[in-house]
């Protein structure tokens, strides 16, 4: 009984490290590649005045034994989501902190400004998700979080579905033939920070959050009013907070509460009427419409139209157009 059981588990272990190779290892594309361990592409996207947040991907499928060493980071969080299992002998500020196989799916989260060395004796393949200190913070009020000062525990190659899951869905979104809408991916990321002050920040993982009211109406209309205006470029979370005056954290919930949708269904759903609008006034071709409503190219056009009306462009046009 319990050999049946233990074949079972490794099926079902194989199973997802299967999974999730499929999903990010034999990609290409629109993911960046780190060119050192642990290293953000653009430290400045973490650093800076920007979304606190970057993500990337490193790749060593080298079989000899080998060392790598990222030196001590900046001010920000490390959270690695192993893409295929390896063996590996970790330190963090030269403690050593691990030393065996870890499974594909093993989260690994460092604190800022922390030295990691890792001596790998198996190929290694991990998607990396680079967030500022600051992130934190951000999101106190929304969690209630009390603890000071505000920091999140490390995690030593454990499993987490749930950080899981949000990790491969970042990553499955970045690798498409598209890229990802800067709305989802900010709130992508912003779940996963929340979920990790949650489970890693001293934390009960059920605390509720404080009673809120939805969006008030004059700060709706100047969300809509300025995703209107700039419907032909990058929309970012960041910028629609912003106009309303709010946190991330805060503003997605209020606009859902108030409108019924999440930010970046608002966007694309203003995206597409006005291609709509285009398409029964004029006529442009698909591809330039889908450009000058923010779209990347005509098939992420297509799709999503087609996701939300129910009709691919071109037929919805010919039975729309008088």
């Amino acid at each position: 009984m319990d050999l049946d059981f233990d074949q079972s588990e490794q099926s079902q272990r194989r199973t997802s490290a299967e999974r999730t190779r499929l999903l990010l290892g034999n990609a290409s594309g629109l993911l960046v590649d780190e060119s050192n361990w642990r290293q953000p592409a653009c430290p400045s996207v973490v650093s800076g005045e920007h979304s606190g947040f970057t993500v990337s991907r490193f790749t060593d499928l080298n079989v000899d034994p080998r060392e790598r060493v990222a030196e001590e980071s900046g001010d920000y969080y490390a959270l690695s989501l192993g893409i295929r299992s390896t063996n590996i002998v970790a330190y963090s500020n030269g403690r050593k902190v691990f030393e065996g196989v870890t499974p594909a799916g093993a989260i690994h989260l460092e604190a800022p400004r922390t030295a990691v060395r890792g001596i790998f004796r198996a190929p290694t393949e991990a998607l990396h998700l680079f967030f500022a200190n600051r992130i934190l913070y951000d999101l106190q009020d929304e969690l209630d979080a009390t603890a000071r000062p505000l920091a999140l525990r490390s995690i030593y190659f454990d499993r987490d579905p749930v950080l899981e899951g949000l990790l491969l869905t970042l990553a499955r979104e970045q690798l498409g033939d598209c890229g990802l809408d800067r709305v989802f991916a900010e709130a992508l990321c912003v779940a996963i920070a929340s979920h990790l002050l949650r489970t890693r920040g001293g934390l009960e993982a059920n605390v509720p959050t404080k009673g809120r009211q939805g969006l008030a109406g004059w700060r709706v209309r100047r969300v809509i009013d300025y995703i209107e205006a700039n419907l032909a470029g990058s929309i970012s979370l960041t910028d629609l907070a912003q106009i309303a005056g709010l946190s991330r954290m805060h503003f997605a919930a209020q606009f859902r509460q108030a409108t019924g949708l999440r930010p970046h269904e608002c966007v694309l759903m203003r995206r597409i009427a006005r291609a709509q609008e285009m398409m029964l006034h004029s006529d442009m071709a698909l591809l330039p419409i889908a450009i000058a409503v923010g779209f990347e190219n005509q098939a992420h056009f297509s799709r999503v139209f087609k996701r939300l009306v129910g009709e691919t462009p071109s037929g919805w046009r010919i039975e729309h157009k008088r």
